[in-house]
């Protein structure tokens, strides 16, 4: 699928009004599209402020079919995607708006490097970033971008070296949310390394505590 999904069509996999047929490529679809995914995440937003809102507020709206109106008010449904908004590890791209700074190392001639490796991780080009960033040091202050370059290694299916990546984090002294981000990034190259056991105590450490990943990982927990 190369076209962009149109918004009646997110409002209805918001919805889930679409067969699992229909439906799954157009998730994969937004999963790999920076523009869609932004244009499907505004969607739920609205949905949930609707879902606060008196039947006939939400009916009024212009843009949100009928059927997904009454879905909202009369029955209070949810927006059950949780694997869209927390996809599961190997899928997962990082947030990066505002968190990377590039003001830590004012004078290395490398800031360039750095801010066009962000970029293109923004527009999910792991095979850039890694071409970047692979045989860059990169000081305890910019943790952020050995993330980054953590994330794309293992979507360029270096698994390995994900991990050394992640292991020169010292992810147990990472600030949040990077700290929970990191070990969700680690249980994707955990598993794609086929160590499912370690990725598993990483999913039992973040089910343990609250954080943008704990209901992912109990779901996670819970399928196995």
């Amino acid at each position: 699928m190369s076209a962009h999904v149109s918004e009646d069509r997110l409002i209805d996999l918001a919805a889930g009004l679409l067969p699992l047929n229909v439906s799954a490529p157009l998730l994969e679809h937004v999963r790999g599209c920076a523009e869609c995914e932004a244009a499907f995440r505004g969607v739920c937003a609205e949905w949930e402020r609707s879902r606060l809102r008196p039947a006939a507020a939400v009916a009024s709206r212009r843009w949100l079919r009928p059927a997904v109106a009454i879905a909202a008010a009369v029955l209070g449904i949810a927006i059950l995607i949780p694997f869209l908004t927390t996809p599961e590890p190997m899928a997962y791209w990082l947030p990066v708006e505002g968190a990377v700074d590039l003001r830590a190392a004012p004078h290395d001639t490398g800031a360039d490097v750095f801010a066009t490796a962000t970029e293109a991780y923004k527009k999910r080009d792991a095979e850039k970033v890694v071409a970047l960033l692979r045989d860059r040091p990169l000081t305890e202050s910019q943790d952020v971008l050995r993330l980054l370059l953590a994330s794309a290694l293992l979507k360029t299916g270096a698994a390995e070296e994900s991990l050394e990546a992640l292991d020169a984090l010292r992810i147990p002294t990472l600030p949040q949310p990077y700290r929970d981000r990191a070990k969700w990034v680690r249980i994707g190259a955990l598993r794609a390394a086929s160590r499912e056991p370690e990725a598993l105590d990483v999913a039992r450490d973040l089910a343990s505590h609250e954080g943008e990943f704990q209901a992912a990982a109990r779901s996670m927990l819970a399928s196995r």
